[in-house]
């Protein structure tokens, strides 16, 4: 047997009845962050509590699409309010380069002070929380992003790119897919969302029950555990 986490994973490598889809799984409750933990972040960042709060947690890599968001955000200049985060770290010096490279991207494009870099951060759960929006501009397909599975069980809408398994992952009723490499249509979207917040509080209750559904860790392994069980029956 083969285990796929996502649709988007299953090719001819296999017999179709060899393969299995087992979503990954989260520890859903390990996202419900105490609520002084989340100012916390808010205060240590400097962050308003004015500002409408929307940001990727992600290795800094160009595949990880950053530098769309950046011209994004400068496409909503005129939303002052609007800040984005950028969650990570360089784990290599040619990401230091790379991440040196996105924040001239924003000096340039006069958003430096909304684009907030907050360097790698061990547990970043509570500025997910912190978040009113979680975005995913990946350029390249993903099998199953856990950055959508943890914005889910955090209660945040979701903005991202429609390639590979994030295409199953949101539904209209959690989030908003957007083609891939357009800036245009995220700056849109978060528009969308900035100016509804019985909205963004819908989806982000809708992506609790879906995650609780079908990505907890619980789920992943019973199922997983069936895999195996069933085949040892065999024998």
């Amino acid at each position: 047997k083969v285990i796929l986490v996502s649709e988007a994973t299953r090719w001819d490598f296999a017999r179709r009845s060899k393969q299995t889809l087992v979503y990954n799984g989260v520890e859903l409750a390990a996202f419900r962050v105490p609520l002084q933990e989340v100012e916390a972040v808010r205060a240590s960042l400097n962050l308003s509590r004015e500002s409408l709060l929307v940001g990727i947690a992600t290795r800094i890599t160009p595949e990880k699409g950053i530098y769309l968001l950046i011209e994004a955000i400068a496409q909503l200049r005129n939303f002052p309010w609007i800040k984005l985060l950028v969650v990570g770290g360089s784990y290599f010096p040619k990401d230091a380069a790379y991440l040196d490279h996105l924040k001239a991207q924003a000096s340039k494009a006069g958003v430096a002070d909304a684009v907030i870099f907050t360097g790698f951060l061990a547990d970043p759960r509570a500025v997910i929380s912190l978040l009113d929006i979680v975005l995913l501009a990946s350029t390249i397909p993903e099998a199953c992003p856990r950055t959508i599975i943890e914005a889910m069980a955090s209660a945040k809408p979701v903005i991202a790119t429609s390639l590979g398994g994030t295409k199953e992952l949101i539904t209209p009723d959690t989030g908003i897919l957007v083609p891939p490499e357009s800036p245009s249509a995220f700056a849109a979207a978060i528009a969308q969302l900035a100016g509804n917040s019985e909205v963004r509080h819908r989806m982000g209750s809708a992506g609790v029950s879906r995650a609780t559904r079908l990505f907890s860790a619980e789920r992943n392994t019973r199922l997983t555990e069936d895999l195996y069980w069933g085949l040892l029956n065999r024998r």
